[in-house]
């Protein structure tokens, strides 16, 4: 069971890289990666399954559930792109849902909790990512970052000194209460700057004008596509008869480009949650073991 697990650990980390690099260069994934990565590891459970028991594919199935549920939710949320979600549910089926069946469950060295220990990892390492990537693209935009920012700055410039206001009053009491508690004063004005940051970088850099012959599944649409007032395509995430609907008014000469959010390719986040999932399982059990 240890060389099947390494296998499967070993196949997941190649076709997390291939998709990772895909995913920074063009912004995409296909789907022979994405669904490929799914189908592979269902198919590869199912067949462990006629050997061990079917509770092990049932787990996976669970998993797979429960990340589909998850995903849909970003990805009509337009927080999401397609190759996320789909790859989101491959580590769902992946990791399995463990906890419901107490065989597993006790064999499992996450206790059965696999799946939110993942998601919580990719919460950490998927904002980290976030930050490192809008500081780079804010690097490569920076004459329009800068702009974006000083305008931002002028009309929520009050907020900043009524965050200074707040944090001598916060200040005063917490060192009279608890020396401390002087860490919430000294934080707060510095969420205004971060703030700034991010909205700045995001209504500078991330959007961009695409033309209707180049749209793919999953690019968000940050404008309304309309015709003669009457609208076509809603902001919203792009699929396949969105992207229909446009190209036919492109094909009629009724617009020539559409506006697309660029969203960060969060693909590399799976591959860094992944890795310290693996690495760490051994800490994390020992840890629920001491509880």
């Amino acid at each position: 069971m240890v060389a099947i697990t390494t296998f499967i650990s070993t196949l997941v980390f190649i076709f997390l890289i291939l998709a990772s690099i895909q995913d920074i260069k063009e912004r995409e994934v296909y789907d022979l990666i994405s669904m490929g990565l799914l189908i592979i590891i269902l198919s590869i459970k199912l067949i462990i399954s006629l050997e061990t028991g079917w509770n092990y594919f049932f787990s996976a199935l669970l998993g797979f559930a429960i990340m589909l549920i998850i995903a849909t939710f970003l990805y009509y949320q337009g927080g999401w792109g397609g190759a996320d979600s789909k790859v989101l549910m491959a580590m769902g089926a992946l990791l399995g849902a463990d906890f419901t069946f107490p065989i597993l469950k006790e064999s499992s060295q996450f206790n059965g909790l696999e799946i939110p220990f993942f998601l919580l990892l990719l919460l950490f390492i998927g904002s980290a990512w976030s930050l490192f990537w809008s500081a780079k693209v804010m690097t490569e935009h920076w004459k329009l970052f800068k702009k974006e920012a000083k305008k931002r700055h002028r009309k929520l410039r009050r907020l900043f000194y009524l965050s200074i206001l707040v944090a001598i009053i916060l200040g005063i009491f917490s060192y009279k209460i608890d020396p401390s508690l002087l860490i919430f004063p000294i934080v707060l004005p510095l969420l205004y700057p971060f703030f700034i940051f991010l909205t700045a970088v995001e209504a500078s850099c991330f959007y961009i004008y695409k033309s209707p012959l180049d749209l793919v599944p999953g690019d968000w649409l940050s404008q309304k596509v309309k015709e003669n007032h009457k609208m076509i395509v809603k902001k919203k995430t792009l699929e396949r008869d969105d992207i229909e609907k446009i190209q036919m008014l492109f094909a009629n000469g009724k617009i020539e480009t559409v506006k697309i959010k660029e969203g960060v390719p969060f693909l590399p986040s799976f591959l860094a949650a992944y890795a310290v999932f693996i690495f760490s399982s051994p800490i994390f059990y020992w840890l629920t073991t001491i509880l």
